[in-house]
């Protein structure tokens, strides 16, 4: 079975980047990125390596950094509604997505300036030896770092005793990222560094150990070399009170040392689940697959307001719901154009100045009306206000609001069938996936049990959180997130800003805290557990198959779920009315809210064409 190939390419302090590019005055100059409130010069959210050799580094105030480099040159993010705007970043995301795309069609977007590829199909059809003298920015883990290290990898693997079809294929994957590199470069300006590896969490690890515009491979057989003295809080899932846990009860500080100890010792600590991924992981084990997706799965802003900024009146939170809410309008406006998908669920989310608690509320977005989207957050944040409804205050007071739009569905083409959406939507969902074989392989002389696994609730069943899926993680910056990340880019602690859900700041969830899933609710139609935040369209599915099943004349087990394995987009109410969850971490029942259905955003349901095409066959 051949070995997954995967890329992670990373662009190098990318937000400086797009600065140099609108301004080449700056090149070659140290430039920092700061926000768009200037006092003391403004907080910094990103330094280019000129600036961070004159000792600037990312949270200090542009005042204090100019003190440390004279020379200094910053570069302010623009402000829109009393928020930062970072659509030039955006769109220069784009640029480099857009590239990556026309060399490998399986393409995930980590973050704003990172992307995985898995490369595995693309370098399949090659066998040609590689020179190192096109490998020039290559370097290799467990050989000496420079060009002669390269040479001996390159000898070893095409002449020597390693002579064999995994590392042959890290060696053409270097050579094709080499191209994809120089190819960003040229069409865009932006350099860049990428990890080339057999999984995921081998590749971010590799890409941040030759920085910046190099890039790193990480063999199997090197993996004991590079966890041997790596922290434990650097592997993803391990930054947080996972981590915290881990080093508490096995004493250890590295991740190689966890690999003394067995499955059986670590399922017995950690639980079965927990035991598997940690025992799998310390032996660079991964069987996290790269899902094809080039934009984020949900689009998200926020605010704090520390200190006297706090909102204490109705007044002032309405103001900034409508602010937020206007952003959200006009992204999903422009996300419905550029990506033809709408997005189904709206989510507000504040967090306390009093005692720092934090909550979050969910209702389903049937159409893009600015109006209705204020209403309904007001609606769901006003059942924490304890004023009086006479009263014009708001107690306790925010300090952060944040409102975000997820669970996007295809805008379906109205000559579609249902049968044909549901066909598509499951090739859409299996894409990349056949190619993935798991990495299994261990490094000579470690034990390994070849099981698929991950910490509990994490990367293997995407039934979980909304606000700690990697790709959803958007809130989780705020409320206690602790992510651990070798990345240029960030934008965590930074108030005032502007955040598209893991699209500003590379991957703010890569330490999920494993205790803080959204609870699971089994469905009364199929007895599957399905995540609290999926059960709209969960109960979707029922309701379209159902009816598929009437006009088609065809007889189905109850437990049919598997029959398609999609979801549809439009929700049946009776089904979705029904559903109820409690959560236990706040030790209430709450039901999913539904607003109303807007009849124009109804035209665009697969369901109403489906009943056309019925009743007015071509």
């Amino acid at each position: 079975m051949q070995e997954r190939v995967i890329a992670l390419i990373d662009m190098d302090c990318f937000y400086c980047q797009v600065e140099v590019r609108l301004n080449p005055v700056l090149k070659g100059k140290p430039v920092a990125v700061v926000q768009y409130n200037t006092w003391k010069g403004g907080g910094i959210i990103a330094v280019n390596y000129e600036a961070r050799d004159m000792g600037v580094t990312r949270f200090m105030r542009g005042d204090d950094a100019q003190k440390h480099c004279p020379t200094l040159e910053l570069a302010a993010v623009p402000e829109v509604r009393g928020r930062a705007d970072l659509s030039k970043y955006r769109d220069a995301s784009r640029e480099v997505m857009a590239i990556l795309c026309e060399f490998c069609p399986c393409v995930e977007k980590a973050s704003i300036d990172e992307a995985y590829l898995d490369l595995t199909d693309c370098i399949r059809s090659t066998s040609d030896k590689v020179e190192w003298e096109r490998l020039k920015s290559t370097f290799v883990v467990g050989y000496s770092s420079d060009s002669e290290g390269t040479k001996q990898w390159l000898k070893d693997v095409f002449d020597g005793g390693i002579n064999e079809i995994h590392a042959c294929s890290l060696a053409r994957a270097a050579l094709l990222v080499e191209e994809i590199r120089a190819v960003i470069l040229s069409k865009t300006g932006f350099h860049c560094s990428a990890g080339i590896s057999h999984n995921k969490v081998l590749a971010k690890l590799a890409c941040g150990l030759h920085k910046p515009n190099r890039q790193t491979v990480l063999p199997p057989t090197s993996v004991t070399i590079l966890f041997e003295n790596l922290p434990l809080k650097k592997i993803r899932n391990l930054g947080g009170k996972f981590g915290d846990e881990v080093n508490g009860q096995l004493d250890v500080k590295t991740i190689g040392e966890v690999v003394k100890f067995s499955l059986n010792e670590l399922q017995r600590k950690f639980g079965e689940k927990n035991g598997l991924w940690l025992y799998n992981i310390a032996r660079g084990i991964d069987t996290e697959p790269v899902k094809a997706r080039t934009f984020a799965k949900s689009i998200g802003c926020c605010k704090n307001f520390k200190g006297f900024l706090a909102l204490a009146s109705k007044n002032d939170v309405k103001h900034w719901l409508a602010e937020l809410c206007a952003e959200i309008y006009e992204r999903l406006q422009d996300d419905l154009i550029t990506n033809n998908r709408r997005a189904t669920l709206l989510t507000v989310s504040a967090q306390c100045e009093a005692d720092n608690s934090s909550f979050s509320r969910s209702i389903l977005l049937s159409s893009y009306n600015v109006d209705e989207m204020i209403k309904n957050c007001y609606a769901l944040l006003s059942k924490f206000n304890q004023a009086t409804s006479e009263s014009s205050t708001w107690d306790p007071s925010l300090k952060f609001l944040g409102v975000s739009a997820s669970k996007f569905v295809p805008v379906v083409d109205p000559s579609r069938s249902l049968l044909n959406f549901f066909k598509r939507k499951a090739a859409e969902e299996t894409n990349c996936l056949a190619s993935t074989s798991a990495y299994h392989s261990s490094p000579p002389g470690l034990p390994v049990e070849t099981i698929k696994s991950s910490p509990e609730g994490v990367a293997e069943n995407e039934n979980i959180s909304f606000f700690h899926d990697s790709a959803d993680s958007f809130f989780c910056t705020y409320f206690g997130g602790s992510a651990v990340s070798n990345t240029d880019e960030s934008t965590k602690e930074i108030s005032h800003m502007t955040v598209e859900a893991n699209e500003d700041e590379p991957e703010p969830s890569e330490s999920t805290e494993l205790d803080n899933f959204l609870p699971m609710e089994r469905c009364p139609e199929c007895d599957c557990l399905v995540a609290i935040v999926d059960v709209p369209e969960h109960a979707d599915y029922h309701a379209a198959y159902k009816l598929h099943q009437e006009l088609n004349g065809i007889t189905a087990e109850k437990n049919s779920v598997a029959a398609y394995n999609v979801t549809a987009p439009v929700a049946s109410n009776k089904i979705a009315r029904s559903w109820t969850h409690s959560s236990a971490t706040r030790g209430k029942s709450k039901k999913l809210i539904r607003m109303k259905s807007d009849p124009v955003a109804a035209k665009n349901q697969p369901i109403t064409y489906f009943f056309h095409a019925k009743q007015h066959p071509q």
